[in-house]
């Protein structure tokens, strides 16, 4: 019986026992043959490398921490939920400053606006004291079509962002088990887009800029990952990142550690 219990085990286990996974990105708008993004991902750490970048960069998932290092000065800069806030809340305090001022040297004009003009006023001034409430990507819309794709053999659903009537950006999602990822990997990706969104919308609305793209995947019920990406500006293509290739197999710790140069 003990021999029978551990040949189950065994392949239970078998079935979790998974490499690691590098994803590669080619934009189909670029000329070069070279991938345009490459994620390659071990257990909680996702690196990122761009060709054209001189740039390496390390998410931490157990640390919600992002590293990035530039390879010509040696220099490394850190993102964390610690510095996000701080930061934060020196761009909240400089807008609010700033709105401030600017409320004052209106005052005396207010009385010469008419009622359109002071809607307008108000309607401004709202966006920069409350973007997240009143700031342009609250205009934003995903919309998930009834539709799926076949990428490197790959069936993935596809989900469409609109700025009111204005198609902006499509996405083609798969699942996870498509590209032989197991939970741990998986659970990397999605906490990088994550910490992407969260990072990059609360700095940008902190300091009163609220023209942005971004999509919250989980708040959108958007689950898997991502593997095609499509740009529309004026209704034309300007970019179509897509997945190149996909490979499981074991990567070094070595990449995943960051020396900065003496």
């Amino acid at each position: 019986m003990k021999i029978i219990y551990s040949g189950i085990v065994l392949l239970y286990l078998g079935q979790y026992a998974h490499a690691d996974i590098t994803l590669e990105y080619k934009d189909q708008q670029g000329s070069s043959s070279a991938p345009s993004i490459k994620y390659q991902v071990k257990q909680h750490l996702l690196k990122m490398t761009e060709p054209d970048s001189r740039r390496i960069n390390i998410f931490n998932a157990h640390k919600q921490e992002f590293v990035s290092l530039d390879e010509e000065t040696g220099k490394t800069s850190i993102l964390n939920k610690q510095l996000l806030k701080q930061r934060t809340d020196e761009l909240n305090q400089q807008r609010l400053q700033k709105i401030t001022e600017v409320e004052q040297a209106l005052q005396d004009k207010l009385k010469d606006l008419s009622e359109d003009q002071q809607a307008v006023r108000e309607s401004l001034i709202n966006q920069l004291r409350y973007p997240e409430y009143y700031g342009e990507h609250t205009r934003l819309q995903i919309k998930p079509l009834n539709k799926h794709k076949q990428i490197k053999q790959l069936k993935c659903r596809v989900y469409q962002l609109y700025k009111e009537n204005s198609l902006i950006r499509q996405f083609c999602i798969t699942d996870s088990e498509s590209l032989n990822m197991n939970p741990q990997e998986y659970e990397t990706f999605r906490s990088f887009y994550a910490f992407n969104y969260q990072t990059l919308s609360q700095l940008m609305l902190a300091s009163g800029n609220s023209h942005f793209t971004l999509v919250d995947y989980e708040q959108q019920n958007m689950p898997g990952i991502i593997i095609e990406t499509i740009h529309y500006q004026n209704s034309t293509i300007s970019q179509h990142l897509i997945l190149d290739s996909f490979i499981s197999s074991t990567l070094d710790n070595s990449i995943f550690s960051i020396e900065p140069k003496p």
